[in-house]
Formats: structure tokens, sequence, C-alpha cells
């Protein structure tokens, strides 16, 4: 159907391949909460340095990932419909 060519050339396949990272990581990144030097907030609601860091990184790439996302499926059909499809 498509012309050959090399894989993730395109904008679309770049994003797509940054989204589907992200997306993995996530789950790995919220098992680090649970290392000793992370942790959990006190009971009075303090932090340390290495929980805030983990916090802006953890929500940070998450909603990263879901604007890169969203930009992506608007910009599908974008250029899907400059594409030349072999018949």
């Amino acid at each position: 159907l498509f012309k050959k060519s090399a894989h993730f050339k395109r904008p679309h396949e770049i994003l797509g391949l940054v989204v589907v990272i992200l997306g993995v990581m996530q789950p790995v990144n919220a098992q680090i909460r649970h290392l000793k030097c992370v942790g959990h907030p006190h009971p009075d609601g303090s932090r340390t340095r290495a929980r805030v860091v983990w916090e802006v990184l953890h929500k940070g790439s998450g909603w990263t990932c879901l604007t890169l996302a969203v930009t992506n499926v608007a910009l599908g059909p974008v250029l899907a419909s400059g594409m030349r499809f072999n018949r």
C-alpha cells in the first residue's frame, strides 16, 4: 500500500515513538516511588528532595506524553491527507 521508506522519518512517526516510550516508562517511574530514598510524603506533609524531584519527573513526563499524544492524533490525518498511495 505505501511506498517503501525508512521508519521514523515523519513527525507523526517520531512523536508516536516518543509517546510510546514515555507511556511505557510511566509504570517503571511509578515503581521508583517505593525506593527508600524517594518514599512517600511524611505525615506532616513534608517531602524529601528526592520525592519532589520524582513528583516533577513523573507528573511532568505524564503530562508531556498526554500533550504529545493529542498533538499526534491531530497531526495524523493532516499528514495522511498528503500521502500518495500505490493502487
